[in-house]
């Protein structure tokens, strides 16, 4: 999903209507990062698993007759696609962030303690947008449909329904 640069945040009442950063788009819509649209691809593989587990086992069978003929009508075509995907990255932000420990000495004789900083560049993080080629076959879902159509088919003329039910 493409987004603008900006967009108008919706507003109620009492609030003053602002600008919202692409930066900010990332936390209000996390989906956009790459590890949470995979974690809902795989969710959505799982469902559709789930789904398919549901079938009854004569559905199984008169779905696994037309996949030969699905694959002779619609055979498997791969074609490079490019799909826009997004990342959260840290840039820095122009800010240095010190912290302060305090370090004892190696010798128990005296109790000085020195003092170290360790300063670090701030950062922020920016949703950063790239292209990624990915292989996609192209008949997938004309085949699917045709599957299930025959299948669905199949069930009406073996036991009076759509689903194969006994």
């Amino acid at each position: 999903m493409v987004l603008p640069r900006y967009i108008q945040r919706p507003c109620g009442r009492n609030c003053k209507r602002h600008t919202v950063t692409t930066g900010e788009i990332a936390q209000i819509f996390p989906r956009e990062s790459t590890a949470m649209f995979l974690k809902t691809r795989l969710y959505i593989f799982f469902l559709i698993l789930f789904l398919g587990a549901c079938a009854t086992p004569e559905y199984q069978q008169a779905r696994s007759q037309c996949d030969g003929e699905g694959l002779n009508l619609y055979p498997v075509v791969q074609q490079p696609q490019v799909f826009r995907r997004s990342r959260i990255v840290q840039v820095p932000d122009g800010s240095t962030v010190c912290e302060t420990q305090s370090v004892q000495n190696k010798e128990k004789r005296t109790e000085m303690s020195s003092v170290r900083s360790v300063c670090r560049p701030g950062m922020k993080p920016v949703t950063e947008y790239y292209d990624e080629t990915v292989m996609v076959d192209v008949n997938r879902g004309a085949r699917d449909a045709h599957v299930d159509q025959c299948a669905r088919t199949l069930c009406l003329q073996r036991y009076g329904n759509l689903k194969c039910k006994v």
